[in-house]
């Protein structure tokens, strides 16, 4: 990249750079913790959930609790079924996280993708913070991050 591509935005991140020497080299790892634990969300999220990695929220005993995640999104998809109690076509999103070599799904409910659609929609590749409740997944067969109403995501 010359001098003119680096986002000014972003020159002053650390794993931005992180992020350059990854994509050249194929090696690196980038500290999601110290990325979270730097950001304006930090304050937000505070005694609303608490920050996990991705492999904690994997943790089957960590089922049931209210997480926190910093990551990497690599996939946004949309979906959509019928409400069984009501007949209505609704919508939700599956996101996929990746924190340097673990992924974690996290679905994002109706009610909450529909009140951050347009977020959501410009998500992938970037690094975000969402809360929300781990539960395991059948259909996964390992935990993933749901949302609730009051779960909380931002752009870092």
């Amino acid at each position: 990249m010359g001098e003119k591509e680096f986002p000014p935005a972003l020159t002053d991140k650390h794993y931005f750079w992180s992020m350059q020497q990854i994509a050249v080299s194929g090696i690196g790892s980038i500290d999601y913790r110290r990325i979270y634990d730097n950001s304006q969300a930090k304050a937000a999220v505070k005694g609303k959930a608490s920050y996990m990695s991705l492999r904690d929220v994997l943790d089957p005993d960590n089922e049931g609790r209210r997480a926190a995640v910093c990551a990497t999104v690599t996939e946004v998809q949309e979906v959509a079924y019928t409400d069984k109690t009501t007949g209505e076509r609704k919508k939700f999103c599956k996101l996929i996280f990746q924190q340097n070599n673990d992924l974690l799904e996290a679905v994002l409910w109706s009610d909450f993708y529909q009140a951050h659609r347009s977020e959501v929609a410009v998500l992938k590749g970037k690094v975000a913070i969402l809360t929300g409740g781990i539960k395991y997944s059948d259909y996964s067969g390992c935990n993933t991050l749901n949302t609730y109403k009051t779960s909380l995501l931002f752009t870092v």
